[in-house]
């Protein structure tokens, strides 16, 4: 028998949905966002510059590491609720054991390759002498707790896939406000400095790792976990990681994106345009997070009744969510360009970088209102398990779009070129991303005709 939390999701009005599941979305993001804004603060206001100098060093190789928990646990969250709307509960309690153990084998491999060449990883990311000793103290502490980090996302995925966002939501809180108590405790009163920042972090994430993991563990879970091995488990955990190599990826080459942006600015601009750029990534990212939570909330609905077969369903969640994420993101938009030197003065101060700083924000931003469409889209393919197609989109935005349009507009446009070559990307991601829909909903009956919920392809 389907639990209370799975009938809602394959019962309850799409609206009503939405606005019960995506507020604790959206909210979750944020909280995840606050570990690195909190870590950020009290370094710097403590240690100093060369403390967070030595911080923004290692930043890097943290979301190399925590990338991981996209990898297995939007994988995971995926197969998992397509399962409980299939009603096939021994199998989406297999999950579990499948999370933990793809989580520890990627952490172990991830750390055994970075650690031997930790200190020349961190002067080619940028560390100076005299802080390399402080970045690589702080750096050891947080890759070795990035399996914590993982586990803590992951669980907490599998939590938002029964449609607990609440309780998602709640779990990372605790682990945020444990962070803000233990930082100033650990950096002043116990005088460990930069490496105090990295204990409070990964001390608060094995908190919320662990209060997940004891949650997914309760008879009142939608299903009880196991740890028994069986025939299909190498092809789950295959589905698993396919389904989540485009979670994986996003973080990752949007990183490398910014790093790609940077190096463009010193060859085809002025140093001047540093400071735009790196204040416009910012003030992208806190716009992004509500779209973020709210494709959060879109993945439980969509995989659950995709799995229970309740097509007319996916297909009025996705068209739903799609047209609100779009009016967030418009509400958003609008005034962010109509105060876009107000907003850039939180971060500049010099006028004449921000008369012409102004007009690249807007250029940076003018796709922003197609945001919404187009995480949405991605999160529907990964829900339902197209492996091939969500990597298509993530991947592909980078290599197919994003790069070429820079090598094209950079050396022609200057500085104007570089804020332009990602709207351009994202113009053709959606693009592509909609005709993969409309094929595989006319060739193939996607959303249509009932599919084996447990394929990844």
């Amino acid at each position: 028998m389907a639990s209370a939390r799975t009938l809602s999701l394959l019962e309850d009005p799409i609206l009503k949905l939405f606005a019960k599941l995506s507020p604790a979305g959206i909210l979750g993001m944020a909280i995840i966002g606050i570990y690195n804004l909190v870590d950020g603060i009290f370094v710097g206001r403590i240690v100093g510059s060369s403390g967070l100098t030595a911080v923004t060093v290692s930043f890097p190789l943290a979301i190399l590491g925590s990338s991981f928990s996209g990898l297995v646990g939007v994988g995971a969250a995926s197969l998992y609720s397509r399962l409980l709307g299939q009603g096939d509960k021994e199998r989406a309690g297999g999950v579990f054991f499948l999370m933990l153990i793809l989580n520890i084998i990627c952490w172990a491999l991830f750390y055994a390759l970075v650690l031997p060449f930790l200190s020349q990883i961190l002067i080619f990311l940028g560390a100076e002498p005299e802080i390399l000793s402080m970045a690589r103290g702080y750096a050891l502490i947080v890759l070795g707790g990035t399996l914590f980090a993982n586990l803590m996302s992951s669980a907490n995925m599998l939590i938002r896939a029964e449609g607990h966002m609440n309780t998602a939501m709640g779990i990372m809180a605790l682990g945020a406000l444990l962070n803000v108590i233990l930082d100033p405790l650990f950096m002043i009163g116990l005088g460990w400095g930069v490496e105090g920042a990295a204990w409070a972090t990964i001390i608060s994430q094995a908190l919320s790792a662990l209060l997940s993991i004891l949650y997914l563990l309760r008879r009142t879970s939608s299903c009880r976990p196991h740890f028994k091995l069986s025939s299909g488990m190498v092809g789950e955990s295959l589905g698993i990681l396919a389904v989540g190599l485009s979670a994986m990826a996003l973080p990752v080459l949007t990183l490398l994106q910014f790093a790609i942006i940077f190096r463009a600015v010193k060859v085809y601009a002025s140093s001047s345009e540093f400071a735009v750029i790196g204040a416009a990534t910012r003030v992208f990212q806190m716009m992004f997070i509500p779209i973020w939570g709210t494709s959060q909330a879109l993945q439980p609905l969509v995989g659950t009744n995709y799995g229970a077969g309740r097509m007319d369903r996916v297909r009025r969640g996705f068209s739903l969510f799609s047209l609100c994420s779009t009016l967030i993101a418009f509400a958003l938009w609008v005034p962010v360009s109509i105060f876009s030197r107000q907003i850039l003065g939180w971060f500049i101060s010099d006028p004449q970088i921000l008369d012409h700083g102004t007009g690249y924000l807007r250029l940076y931003l003018i796709t922003f209102p197609l945001y919404g469409y187009m995480m949405m889209t991605l999160t529907l393919f990964q829900a339902t398990g197209k492996a091939l197609i969500a990597a298509l989109m993530a991947v592909g935005k980078f290599v197919g779009f994003f790069l070429p349009a820079l090598l094209i507009l950079g050396p022609k446009l200057g500085a104007n070129g570089i804020f332009l070559a990602s709207p351009v990307a994202d113009i053709c991601t959606i693009l592509v991303g909609t005709g993969l829909l409309i094929y595989q909903v006319r060739k193939k009956g996607y959303l249509y005709k009932k599919i084996d919920s447990s394929s990844a392809g």
